[in-house]
């Protein structure tokens, strides 16, 4: 079971930690993304399952497991487009082909339209980008509400120790 170090001090605590361990349980989404980062030292395009704090990035046609993420060890989810449309040397923002989802600080690299950026607290940067928009902001919304939060795999947690009840 929970040690009592890892108990809610109050019960508004306890109303938060479990709300917050609910909507981590159930986050799931799938879907294509293109990655560049992690195991891709080019962008690649894969099929993706997130569940809970767990994205698995599969192969895009025979769905074969290749690499999980660990999201409760990412840190920040990037979208940010003003600071990083702009072409570095002419300060507008550029079309054209795809090098790199995001302007690093010193590159000139441009943004991706359906990019975003997911970083860690090694500080390893993943870049993905979104067939369309819609995908995106599908993505956007999903991990959103799991990225660097507590994963849902540490061991005894009380919150859940009550989920598994409440839904037995």
């Amino acid at each position: 079971g929970a040690g009592d170090e890892h108990m809610p001090k109050s019960m508004s605590s306890a109303i938060r930690e479990m709300k917050a361990a609910e909507q981590v349980k159930e986050s799931s989404w799938e879907g294509c993304l293109s990655q560049q980062g992690g195991d891709c030292p080019y962008w690649r395009r894969r099929f993706f399952r997130l569940q809970g704090t767990k994205l698995t990035a599969y192969h895009e046609h025979t769905r074969q497991p290749r690499a999980t993420i660990n999201l409760s060890k990412a840190t920040r989810l990037i979208d940010d487009q003003k600071s990083l449309v702009a072409d570095p040397t002419s300060g507008h923002p550029t079309k054209g082909r795809r090098k790199s989802a995001f302007a690093e600080e010193d590159d000139g690299y441009q943004f991706v339209e359906e990019g975003f950026r997911m970083r860690f607290a090694n500080g390893e940067t993943i870049d993905f980008y979104a067939d369309s928009a819609a995908d995106k902001d599908a993505w956007m919304k999903a991990l959103g509400s799991c990225i660097g939060k507590p994963s849902t795999s540490s061991t005894a947690k009380w919150t859940d120790v009550v989920l598994t009840k409440e839904r037995s």
